[in-house]
């Protein structure tokens, strides 16, 4: 565990919490239906998943955890307080994806809770984390999996975190990993290259991201793919979104890329997301 605590000392020092994050108002409302990528495979219920870093919406672990699933949940912002958790389990409530059992459970830690969450789910943050941690055994995990969620971690920390989560899975168990590489400013602005953040030398990158909350670490899904391998996982399955707007830009050469990213090939360079399923089993 020494690792998981340099981890996150690392990462509590790399993302530190703006004062408006306290500010921020609860989620109107939440889907808590798993995504449409969702492997079948996966255990219905009686599983263990380990998530990393959610944000601001456990819309996926309640929806784990109303199925009768173990969820535990490791942040890196410390996004969400024991309100406006609470608020999300009694969004979830009032909806129909929920058994019998898990909402008595739920009803009656709503309104006397004599635990910080309901039995069976756990959300801590940061260095909080190690000590819920701690009570996952090694090799105990059905499930790890991160939402959008990768691309956010500095790259050298990326391998340490890497290790951390293979210690954590079951030999039979799997990683599950959406990534998103796009450039998050066009999201919020609507407009632009998905890949406008590869125009950028590493050195602007760093100074454009001094005073931004997310960082963004530009890594391409072959890059991940070999951190990956370099872990210690085997790749089981992996599916990408290739974005056709980027990919027309690069080849009519109406894009002028960084240099550090000129030994891509269009085709890697416009890979908005991925999405990757990979086991530690076969590791001997």
């Amino acid at each position: 565990m020494h690792g998981l605590y340099l981890l996150s000392r690392r990462l509590s020092d790399f993302f530190p919490v703006p004062l408006w994050l306290k500010l921020q108002r609860p989620i109107d409302s939440l889907d808590f239906v798993l995504p449409d990528w969702w492997p079948t495979e996966l255990p219905k219920n009686s599983g263990t998943y380990l998530e990393i870093g959610p944000g601001k919406s456990l819309a996926t672990a309640i929806r784990l955890w109303l199925n009768g699933n173990t969820v535990t949940v490791w942040d890196l912002y410390p996004w969400l307080n024991s309100q406006s958790i609470a608020g999300q389990f009694l969004q979830a409530l009032s909806g129909d994806c929920i058994s019998s059992n898990r909402k008595e459970t739920l009803k009656a830690w709503l309104k006397h809770p004599k635990t910080q969450f309901p039995e069976g789910f756990i959300y801590s943050t940061g260095l909080v984390a190690l000590r819920e941690l701690q009570e996952l055994r090694s090799q105990s995990v059905d499930c790890v999996y991160s939402i959008r969620v990768m691309e956010h971690i500095p790259v050298q920390d990326l391998h340490k975190l890497l290790r951390v989560m293979i210690g954590f899975q079951k030999s039979d168990g799997i990683g599950l990993h959406l990534i998103d590489h796009s450039f998050h400013a066009t999201h919020a602005k609507g407009s632009g290259l998905s890949i406008g953040h590869l125009a950028y030398s590493n050195l602007w990158w760093r100074l454009f991201h001094s005073q931004r909350l997310y960082h963004e670490n530009r890594l391409r899904a072959c890059d991940f793919h070999q951190h990956f391998i370099r872990a210690g996982f085997t790749i089981k399955d992996y599916k990408e979104w290739v974005n056709p707007t980027s990919l027309q830009a690069m080849e009519q050469k109406s894009f002028k890329l960084s240099k550090e990213f000129l030994p891509y090939s269009a085709q890697e360079i416009c890979v908005d997301q991925s999405l990757w399923v990979i086991s530690s089993g076969d590791i001997i």
